[in-house]
């Protein structure tokens, strides 16, 4: 690995606060350490990631983690860091939970710049991670949502009758249920990206009352909690 000196500058990402390098050719890199970090990501299984069949398919049989990793100083700092490619930690990220969240939000945010570049529309800074940050954490608010309700099914009627119930439809219907009650439409194109910055702060108000219900009445069925709710609303 080649020695070279970075220069350091932090941006963000919705709420997340990132390090980001540039080499003196002008690459812009991220230190493997913070990649991980941000994502709850155990730095002991990059490799073990990297050796996903997945990854294997875009990069080619045989690569390793270190054959993308640059040792870098840091400018005006002691720091000596192994620097990875952007493209690289993207990948990583979307083998991890927490990491596709960031990287599906990026993701649109990329399109939607260049989408209001076309139509002359101007965001600020604060506008664009407002939006991302909204995006991401309806998404994870989603997730542990969902996970309750699956967990509550499952006690009631076992993992044969839970996946009967996935399978007819049940997490559609919800939603449909949810999203008539709160915006008077029944989806918006299977895509939270899709809805306003208002109506995402009013589903994750939503979501988020519903596990705190769960916690304090864990004796509650996913009905008993989706009336509740409803009624609450």
């Amino acid at each position: 690995m080649t020695t070279q000196k970075a220069v350091r500058a932090t941006i963000k990402l919705g709420d997340t606060e990132l390090d980001v390098f540039q080499l003196p050719n002008g690459e812009y890199r991220l230190s493997k350490g913070q990649a991980c970090d941000v994502v709850n990501l155990d730095r002991k299984r990059l490799s073990q990631i990297f050796q996903k069949n997945s990854l294997k398919a875009l990069l080619g049989e045989g690569k390793s983690l270190s054959e993308f990793t640059v040792k870098s100083k840091v400018e005006g700092e002691n720091a000596n860091l192994d620097l990875l490619p952007i493209n690289i930690v993207l990948l990583l990220w979307s083998e991890v939970p927490e990491g596709k969240v960031l990287v599906q939000a990026a993701a649109f945010e990329a399109l939607e710049r260049r989408a209001d570049t076309a139509f002359g529309i101007q965001r600020t800074e604060e506008e664009r991670n407002e939006r991302l940050k909204l995006r991401s954490q309806s998404k994870i608010t989603r997730r542990s949502y969902t996970d309750i309700l699956k967990e509550k099914l499952i006690e009631q009627y076992g993992e044969d009758g839970y996946k009967a119930m996935a399978k007819q439809g049940y997490f559609r219907d919800v939603t449909i249920k949810v999203n008539m009650h709160l915006f008077g439409q029944p989806h918006f194109k299977c895509d939270r990206d899709n809805m306003t910055t208002d109506q995402l702060v009013d589903i994750e108000h939503f979501e988020k009352m519903l596990e705190r219900r769960a916690r304090r009445y864990p004796e509650h069925t996913a009905e008993q909690l989706m009336q509740w709710m409803v009624e609450q609303f």
